[in-house]
C-alpha cells in the first residue's frame, strides 16, 4: 500500500518540532543557570553552610567532610552535567517524554530559584 504524503501536515509537525527546540534549549539553560547559581552560593557563603543549609542530603554530605563543601560542589555538578546530558538524549529519541522530564525539572529549579532569592 502506498502511504500518501501530506505536506501540509509535515510542515506542522516540523513547526512544531522547531517551537519545542526552541522551549528545550530555554529550559535547558534555566535548568543550568539555577545548579550554578545555587552552586554560586553555596561557594560564596561555604563558612555559614553549616547554619543555613536546609536540605538534609546536602547537610550529610558536607557534614561528612567537616563542613567543607568541595565534595558537595563536586558531586552536585556531576550530577547536574549528567542530567542535562540526559535530557539531550532523551530529547533526541522520545520528544514527549522529554517535554514531561525537562518541565518537571525546570519546575522545581524555579521553585529553588524563588526560596534562594526571596528567602
Amino acid at each position: 500500500m502506498i502511504k500518501s504524503i501530506n505536506p501540509i501536515k509535515n510542515l506542522k509537525n516540523q513547526h512544531q518540532k522547531n517551537n519545542f527546540l526552541f522551549l528545550f534549549v530555554f529550559l535547558w539553560i534555566w535548568i543550568a543557570f539555577v545548579s550554578s547559581f545555587d552552586t554560586y552560593l553555596v561557594v560564596k557563603f561555604r563558612h555559614t553552610m553549616y547554619e543555613f543549609e536546609q536540605n538534609p542530603i546536602a547537610r550529610w554530605i558536607m557534614n561528612a567532610s567537616d563542613w567543607d563543601v568541595s565534595l558537595f560542589v563536586g558531586i552536585k555538578m556531576f550530577l547536574t552535567i549528567l542530567a542535562l546530558g540526559y535530557l539531550i538524549l532523551i530529547y533526541s529519541e522520545h520528544f514527549s517524554l522529554c517535554l514531561k522530564v525537562i518541565s518537571a525539572i525546570a519546575s522545581v529549579q524555579t521553585l529553588l530559584f524563588l526560596y534562594l532569592t526571596l528567602k
